[in-house]
């Protein structure tokens, strides 16, 4: 029967992707679908049909509350008509779809905030790799500084690093994209610098899922502005990540001995990493199953064992992103670390407990669905301002995809301290952009006034 219910709800996800109307051809929406799929109908699928044996190390304990709720199937297919519910909701779309944003800014000064953001970002680049030992020693203690053996100086700085991230996709869709070709060689100069860094961030980051996800904007960048899937594309990138998620661990655990020692040294460790992979079809799975463990442990031990934390996580988040060493504030406790402790006995934010895991941690299955019918109207409102704002803008599509990309990702880190270090970027550049920005409602007399934000 539950296996049924994870077909079903499958079905509806596909279902919804086909006959919805939407104005990108891939939208937050999508991204959304695309992540509750994977980690709500396929994880669990692969659970039932390959066993337990799948799990990884640091998710052993959660294997055994798998199974011990017969609803949990019924809880996430009615979360995600819930969410449908918000996000199909008409009012706030009504409201947003009124509005009329204008940027008071022409081209040269654009490119004035633009030049000014990339001279602030390589300063506080220059500035944290000097703190850390330059750029060699920074990337070989990268490992040590994403699992905590080792306390990066001056951490605060990295928030930022995701600047480039917006001017990377901005330089590439003034420079292969965009009809306005005034300033063109700038921006192919931008873009190089742009490339520069990502590839610096990539050794400082060790992370495969962020190649990944900055290949994959480029690709729904361009697929938003032509209204083009390019299936063919598709195909060889879905291989190419699939390798990529085999292959890449070993891969960035061995770039730190590329710095510090040589390639013939990274050759031979990576190759050692190699060997010691499970390189099984399971541990492509196991990739995606954090979600739907954390989940079925909530639901196990939330309100009974593990006391409910009434949302504490989402204004907790603020709290975190703060730059505490300076300020003397001490983060809290977050959901990620407590979902770690549960599972594998460490006290340290490891394991990222997916959305719905998230919500019921913070009022049992109430939490989870209110909050997911409050998420889906958040995805509404947000659909109807992407339509508004692009409409007039076609440059905001960074942007746009950086908030798209933001919104279903959550659904697979389930973390709002990660979400809100994501989002903080996008957000700081609205920050500095709402200066130039001009608000007001149409077709309205009562809100026929202008607006400065």
């Amino acid at each position: 029967m539950d296996i049924f219910i994870y077909f079903l709800l499958g079905g509806l996800i596909i279902y919804v992707e086909i006959v919805r109307k939407r104005y990108f051809v891939i939208d937050h929406l999508s991204f959304f679908n695309a992540f509750f799929f994977l980690v709500y109908v396929f994880a669990p699928i692969a659970l039932k049909i390959m066993g337990t044996h799948i799990v990884p190390y640091d998710l052993v304990y959660g294997k055994y509350f798998i199974d011990k709720n017969p609803l949990m199937p019924f809880y996430i297919l009615f979360a995600y008509l819930l969410f449908l519910a918000g996000y199909f909701w008409g009012r706030p779309r009504s409201v947003i779809s009124k509005l009329d944003v204008e940027l008071k800014l022409g081209d040269f000064g654009l490119l004035m905030i633009i030049l000014a953001g990339y001279a602030f970002l390589i300063m506080i680049m220059v500035v944290y790799l000097h703190a850390n030992g330059g750029l060699s020693r920074t990337i070989a203690n990268a490992e040590n500084f994403r699992s905590g053996t080792l306390i990066a100086h001056k951490p605060y700085l990295v928030k930022l690093f995701s600047l480039n991230q917006i001017f990377l996709y901005y330089s590439y869709y003034r420079v292969f994209l965009s009809d306005n070709k005034k300033f063109k060689n700038i921006f192919i100069v931008l873009l190089t610098v742009s490339i520069g860094i990502f590839f610096v961030r990539a050794a400082l980051m060790n992370s495969r899922g962020f190649i990944i996800f900055t290949a994959l904007g480029i690709y729904v960048i361009t697929a938003m502005y032509h209204k083009k899937y390019y299936f063919k594309f598709l195909l060889f990138a879905g291989i190419g990540g699939i390798l990529f998620i085999k292959y890449g661990d070993p891969l960035f655990r061995a770039l730190p001995d590329l710095a510090s020692s040589g390639f013939d040294k990274f050759m031979s460790t990576f190759e050692h990493r190699l060997q010691r992979e499970n390189l099984s079809h399971g541990t492509v799975v196991s990739n995606f199953l954090h979600p739907i463990i954390s989940l079925t442990t909530a639901l196990s031990l939330v309100g009974d064992r593990v006391d409910y934390r009434y949302f504490t996580d989402f204004y907790g988040a603020v709290i975190a992103i703060m730059p505490n060493s300076l300020i003397g504030i001490e983060e809290p406790y977050m959901v990620q670390s407590l979902i770690t402790k549960l599972l594998f006995g460490v006290d340290r934010p490891i394991v990222l407990p997916g959305i719905l895991a998230t919500f019921t941690f913070s009022l049992g299955t109430y939490g989870l669905f209110i909050w997911m019918f409050l998420y889906g109207v958040y995805g509404g409102i947000l659909s109807e301002l992407f339509r508004v704002v692009y409409q007039k803008y076609h440059g905001s599509i960074a942007l746009i995809f950086a908030f798209s990309m933001a919104y279903g990702y959550f659904v697979f880190r389930g973390s709002p301290k990660n979400n809100l270090l994501v989002l903080f970027t996008p957000l700081f550049v609205i920050g500095v952009l709402s200066v130039f920005i001009r608000i007001r409602y149409k077709k309205s007399n009562y809100f026929n006034k202008e607006i400065k934000v």
